[in-house]
């Protein structure tokens, strides 16, 4: 079956990320990258698996995305803007044009719920590994 990339990142990111994501480790938030009481959305859970990233930094200052040197630094780059809804399947509201990957992923955890384990499997299937 054909595959549909909407963005990249380094491998090493990638795999951490998704074991995090994973692991049962984190409770999920909305939002939020990390919110009070140790919650954290799926962006959240990527920030905090960087060791050159001070996560507290981001608790009390409302960001809900990352910043462009933490993009730099995992290597995330958006691929393909517009979703082929019949290789990526998303809730109906959700079916349009993203701007940035990261906004799909924030979409799916605090619109869809999407839960962990979902968003993990996403990534493994939609954003390559380089």
């Amino acid at each position: 079956m054909k595959k549909q990339y909407i963005a990249s990142m380094k491998k090493h990111y990638k795999v951490k990320w998704i074991k995090a994501l994973e692991s049962g480790k984190y409770k999920q938030g909305r939002n939020l990258l990390k919110k009070q009481g140790n919650k954290f959305c799926c962006l959240g859970v990527l920030l905090d698996n960087i060791p050159a990233v001070d996560l507290e930094k981001y608790l009390y200052n409302n960001t809900s995305y990352l910043d462009e040197d933490v993009k730099k630094i995992v290597g995330l780059k958006n691929i393909n803007h517009v979703i082929d809804n019949n290789l990526i399947k998303l809730p109906d509201r959700l079916t349009y044009r993203y701007s940035e990957v990261q906004r799909l992923l924030a979409d799916l955890n605090d619109e869809a719920k999407w839960n962990f384990k979902k968003i993990a499997a996403f990534i493994k299937e939609h954003i390559k590994g380089v």
